[in-house]
């Protein structure tokens, strides 16, 4: 999200491909930066998030410090207690939004939680029957916008229904180190592509890429 990137001769945060080019200049640079082959991007919106949330039956995540905040949605506010508990739409999605109440590294503390929701999702889909899986996976659809085929993505999370025990998710932090940037007064993270491959690489041949560039340690600010 913030990593140093260059967009027709300016310097800005990677996430502003999305203002500049849509999903095709995010893949363009997240392949650029990374090495990776995109092959398919998926893309919500919280006003979409919420309900994927709730019609999924909430999520079971682990809070690690004491968030306040508001759903972006409808202005709701709620205070999350550290801890393991079941959060509805709304209450995740102030657990994903919030950054600024972390210590530094804030972003790379917030896309923790950010994929600890992912994986829980994955993993309670996969817990399903194929039929319950496929349910899911048409709720993922009508609440996002995706170039994957729906009848191939319906076909891929079927194949994982009942198979939860035998997944293997491995989640990472990027580069995540940073400074004020001197010419644009943005703080922006250090584009490192040769490290991002490096993790990328450990991945592709199982090997623990938090060996390579451990997770941060989570704190309040």
């Amino acid at each position: 999200r913030d990593t140093k990137t260059d967009l027709g001769g300016w310097t800005v945060k990677l996430n502003q491909a999305y203002d500049e080019g849509g999903m095709d200049e995010v893949v363009n640079q997240v392949e650029l930066l990374t090495g990776v082959d995109v092959k398919y991007w998926f893309w919500t919106k919280m006003a979409d998030f919420v309900p994927l949330i709730d019609g999924l039956g909430g999520v079971d995540v682990e809070v690690p410090i004491e968030l306040t905040g508001s759903c972006m949605v409808n202005g709701n506010k709620y205070t999350l207690e550290p801890g393991l508990q079941h959060l509805d739409g709304e209450q995740t999605s102030v657990l994903v939004q919030q950054r600024k109440q972390y210590g530094s590294p804030m972003d790379a503390s917030r896309q923790i939680q950010d994929r600890k929701v992912v994986e829980w999702c994955i993993r309670h889909v996969a817990e399903m029957n194929a039929d319950d899986a496929e349910q899911s996976a048409r709720l993922l659809l009508s609440h996002c916008e995706t170039d994957m085929p729906a009848d191939e993505f319906v076909a891929y999370v079927r194949s994982f229904a009942g198979h939860a025990d035998e997944l293997s998710i491995v989640s990472c932090s990027g580069p995540y180190d940073g400074d004020i940037d001197p010419e644009t007064e943005l703080w922006l993270a250090y584009r490192d592509e040769e490290m991002w491959r490096y993790i990328i690489n450990a991945i592709e041949e199982g090997r623990d890429p938090t060996e390579i560039l451990p997770v941060p340690d989570v704190w309040a600010g």
